[in-house]
């Protein structure tokens, strides 16, 4: 009786550690980024969810391709914020060959709000720069609620930091506005005009160079007061519609000397 409690109070301990060590992962990743690099490459996947098949061959394409030095997946990537079904992801998402980061979505939310998700990957909204380009990452994942000010705040404070560095990306989950509904707060897209009004604004006055988001299961690009933008939501969810929008894939984005471009890499389903 004695060796069963034993065991069971050694199997808990390994189990607690093992978690504990799931915990800061966008912030254990990034500690992998080369940041010195000025000339790279890096991924671009929404919506991963409900699809392990499509996410399994966008990991291999991605591997395949040697110039990609990091892989930023725009949310949905589970079905909902259960903690098991987090589990599963990091243990798939483990495929990838180069560091990979996370931004919240509003799927990671719908079990225990965000409790969950920042557990195992960190604070939901951070930054980082690499060579000469800076990367903000987002919390926009509440549709109808938008951001708070405490995060606003954090935002300005980034993008001043931005100024010094030659390119400015900023990425999140719900696009400001739904391409296929015009610059309403209509479709898949956020309602608070408040917020709309007030990301536009800062994006403009701070010359952010490019926007990238997801949560429209398809593929979108143009350009909101401006900037250009893409909407990237193809990484395994089911598509939103058909015709030539509504494709699985990810998005390489370079950054070659002062020039930046990108390609969308299709997936056959």
């Amino acid at each position: 009786m004695v060796k069963y409690a034993l065991l069971l109070i050694l199997t808990f301990i390994c189990v607690i550690v093992f978690i504990s060590s799931l915990s800061d992962l966008n912030y254990k990743h990034l500690s992998e980024i080369n940041k010195n690099k000025t000339n790279f490459c890096f991924a671009v996947v929404g919506d991963s969810r409900d699809n392990p098949e499509v996410f399994d061959k966008i990991i291999n394409s991605v591997n395949r391709d040697e110039n990609v030095s990091f892989t930023i997946i725009l949310g949905d990537f589970v079905n909902n914020g259960n903690p098991v079904n987090f589990l599963w992801f990091i243990f798939h998402s483990s495929k990838f060959k180069k560091p990979w980061l996370t931004v919240v979505g509003n799927h990671e939310l719908l079990f225990g709000s965000k409790f969950f998700y920042e557990s195992f990957f960190g604070k939901s909204y951070y930054a980082f720069s690499s060579g000469k380009s800076y990367f903000i990452i987002l919390d926009v994942s509440k549709e109808k609620e938008g951001m708070d000010s405490k995060q606003k705040q954090w935002l300005i404070n980034e993008l001043n930091k931005s100024s010094n560095f030659k390119h400015r990306f900023v990425f999140f989950h719900i696009p400001l506005h739904d391409p296929r509904f015009g610059n309403e707060t209509q479709g898949h897209s956020l309602k608070n005009r408040e917020d709309i009004e007030y990301l536009l604004h800062a994006f403009k006055m701070y010359n952010v160079s490019f926007i990238f988001t997801s949560h429209i299961h398809g593929y979108f690009n143009g350009s909101w007061n401006g900037i250009p933008y893409v909407i990237t939501g193809g990484g395994g969810a089911p598509l939103h519609g058909e015709g030539n929008n509504y494709f699985y894939h990810w998005i390489k984005f370079c950054i070659d000397k002062e020039k930046t471009y990108f390609d969308v890499i299709k997936i056959q389903s």
